[in-house]
């Protein structure tokens, strides 16, 4: 993986993390939120934290140099 597409990856990686986590810290049950609606912006704050946590994981393993790869392989 080239470096950019590393430091983009990572970028967007923190990107959907705060995303889901600014969503998280606003959600409340008050009048006029449907109990399907805080539903579904919970599971949109989990999908956005899996996908970037994804992001980072996809990132750290690029980084690592292919002897570390094939020792932990065998």
């Amino acid at each position: 993986m080239k470096t950019f597409k590393r430091a983009i990856f990572w970028l967007l990686g923190g990107i959907c993390i705060f995303l889901g986590a600014l969503i998280a810290g606003h959600l409340e049950s008050n009048i006029g939120v449907s109990t399907a609606g805080l539903a579904v912006a919970v599971l949109i704050c989990i999908m956005l934290f899996l996908i970037g946590g994804f992001l980072w994981i996809s990132v750290s393993v690029a980084t690592k140099r292919p002897e570390e790869v094939l020792v932990c392989s065998k």
